[in-house]
């Protein structure tokens, strides 16, 4: 809890370049090695694909699952859940460096699968616009929408048929 989310994003690189730096000894494909986050860990694994830190390796893809939390900017300017506060706080600029959208600045580095629940408006548009931004830059981001509630969206990855198929397909 005493780290911001931009230190917590950097644990996360540094969790996967010790994956891939270690895959052969661990008995792991590094080419097959895949970022996936939900919620808050979707927020961070965005946070990596928009802007990977120098000298972590390209990975398979990046899976975000159900986040709102791509543009903070817009996020804390409109009317939002008091629990972004003591975590994003009020300076206008950490917002735009939390900002997987607005960290983006060339294609993403992997491809992107964008899953939100499908009566989600928040997540929804959040993913609509990193697509969109993404694309722009001629990154490849598809978008996935779940007829499932954010915590059901977690849990049915794996379970679910349909949705897991969908996952899987993107992956390969």
């Amino acid at each position: 809890p005493e780290a911001d989310v931009l230190a917590q994003a950097g644990d996360v690189a540094l969790a996967l370049g010790f994956l891939q730096r270690r895959a052969a000894a661990l008995g792991l494909d590094a080419g097959r090695i895949a970022l996936v986050g939900h919620s808050a860990g979707a927020h961070l694994a965005g946070l990596l694909v928009a802007d990977p830190p120098a000298g972590l390796a390209p990975w398979r893809a990046t899976v975000l699952v159900d986040t709102a939390a791509l543009d903070m900017v817009a996020v804390m300017t409109r009317p939002h859940f008091a629990f972004y506060d003591p975590v994003f706080g009020d300076d206008p600029d950490f917002w735009r460096r939390a900002s997987p959208t607005h960290r983006l600045q060339g294609p993403p580095r992997t491809p992107v699968l964008l899953v939100h629940g499908a009566r989600r408006a928040d997540a929804r548009d959040a993913a609509e616009g990193f697509a969109a931004r993404a694309r722009g830059f001629g990154g490849h981001v598809a978008l996935l929408p779940v007829a499932l509630g954010h915590l059901e969206i977690n849990d049915a990855l794996g379970r679910d048929p349909a949705y897991t198929a969908a996952v899987d397909a993107f992956l390969d």
